[in-house]
């Protein structure tokens, strides 16, 4: 008999993006069939579930080694002057993988971001972009307090903290990380914005005779 995970049971399908100009990426989702269930409400129905089958404790924060989570594999890249972008989206069971923790039960999707950025100036990952309300890693982490022990919450924090994408990407660096948002049922146009700011050199005139 095939095991239920009730964390899964409703997991989007893996998520394939299709280029859209150079500014976006389009991608199209599944369905979701939880709306309107509260987190919490999940949570404990999952953790309960779980008992029953004979797990005595559950602890929904599993943090693992980021590379069992296989997101990369389909990731899409686009090259635009001197900028080259690398965007996925991952599944359900790819963001538990790679972050530990169950965020679709959350109404939150991750979205992976790398910039290599072979210009002279170094520019910002804009995230209003992606989702004008995208939740900070604490925010994230916050969301299944009531699931977690104290500790494992600052673990929590702390991991998602250091695997969120950070600005600025200078001048020959490559930078990646995570951007969480919110979970949508419709086809979703993934916007990347960068603002970059060229760096100015001033010089003072010696004067002196």
């Amino acid at each position: 008999m095939p095991h239920f995970n009730p964390l899964f049971h409703d997991e989007l399908p893996r998520i394939k993006l299709t280029p859209h100009q150079f500014e976006g990426f389009r991608c199209k989702k599944g369905e979701i069939k939880l709306k309107g269930i509260k987190t919490a409400f999940l949570i404990l129905l999952a953790s309960m579930l779980l008992s029953a089958q004979g797990c005595t404790t559950y602890k929904i924060f599993k943090p693992r080694p980021i590379e069992e989570s296989n997101f990369k594999q389909h990731a899409q890249t686009k090259q635009n002057d001197d900028l080259r972008i690398s965007v996925s989206i991952l599944s359900a069971r790819e963001s538990y993988a790679a972050l530990g923790l169950p965020l679709k039960l959350a109404g939150i999707q991750v979205i992976w971001v790398a910039v290599e950025n072979s210009d002279d100036h170094p520019y910002w990952l804009l995230y209003p972009a992606l989702d004008p309300d995208h939740f900070s890693p604490d925010e994230v982490a916050y969301a299944f307090r009531a699931a977690m022990s104290d500790e494992d919450l600052k673990e929590a924090m702390q991991r998602l903290r250091r695997l969120a994408f950070k600005n600025p990407v200078r001048p020959g660096e490559k930078k990646s990380g995570f951007v969480f948002v919110n979970l949508d049922e419709d086809s979703k146009q993934v916007e990347i914005e960068l603002l970059g700011v060229p760096v100015k050199h001033f010089h003072k005139k010696n004067t002196d005779t």
